[in-house]
């Protein structure tokens, strides 16, 4: 999506939760696709862990460590308690 689209949509968004779920969708759109599976999946539970993830995503083994390090830094990814990370429920 063009930034022109992405302001074109998100001036004819009727409320704040279309305008949030908007910038959402083109900032999922940006990450790389190991990045992205990994945010699916890890929406799938609560919370997770680099354990859970390794379970979830055993094709991406050798990444998991380093995406879980990129998850950490995204703005949706929350920490849980002592469990490990979350994403926000808006999200």
């Amino acid at each position: 999506m063009s930034e022109s689209d992405l302001l074109l949509r998100l001036g004819k968004a009727s409320n704040d939760d279309e305008r949030n779920w908007i910038i959402t969708q083109h900032f999922l759109g940006t990450l790389s696709l190991d990045l992205l599976e990994a945010v699916k999946a890890s929406s799938i539970t609560h919370w997770f862990t680099p354990d859970m993830l390794n379970a979830m995503l055993p094709h991406l083994s050798d990444k998991i460590d380093s995406l879980y390090l990129q998850l950490q830094s995204l703005p949706f990814v929350e920490r849980y308690a002592q469990n490990g990370l979350r994403i926000h429920d808006l999200t």
